[in-house]
């Protein structure tokens, strides 16, 4: 009768365990799942910001193209008043297009000089487009 009610009380005992166990597996779970969701977070965060990174430099080269382009120009004829130029999808192996709007006009102050505004706008889409423009004086050197 003694062997009985001790496998009564193990019965009874090993039923709360399972549930603890079951319990902590789950939680062991949880903080697993929490811990792999900030890595994909954090890895799509600094995907985003190396995108980011690279369209900047791209635009800051473009823009360095386009005065160099105009500068060019305006040497080989003092009345080069601009372009746009419309760069199609995969010109930087990207899926972005990109647009170089150059405009050129009189500087005042020297007529040596010329002011060069140089835009640039790479994407299309309204959210993911990246615009930037600079204007600098470019000196003309004129052979009459």
């Amino acid at each position: 009768m003694m062997l009985r009610s001790n496998k009564r009380l193990s019965r009874r005992h090993a039923a709360p365990r399972r549930g603890v166990t079951i319990i902590l597996i789950l939680a062991c779970l949880v903080a697993a799942m929490m811990i792999s969701g900030t890595i994909v977070h954090s890895l799509i965060r600094t995907t985003e910001e190396s995108n980011s990174l690279q369209h900047q430099t791209q635009v800051d080269w473009l823009i360095r193209s386009g005065f160099d382009r105009a500068q060019s120009r305006l040497r080989a004829d003092a009345g080069y008043q601009g372009e746009t130029m419309n760069l199609p999808t995969g010109w930087s192996h990207g899926p972005e297009k990109a647009r170089v709007v150059i405009r050129v006009a009189d500087d005042a102050s020297d007529e040596s000089h010329r002011l060069v505004h140089v835009q640039v706008q790479l994407g299309t889409n309204s959210v993911d487009r990246l615009q930037r423009s600079r204007t600098t004086r470019v000196s003309v050197s004129r052979t009459e």
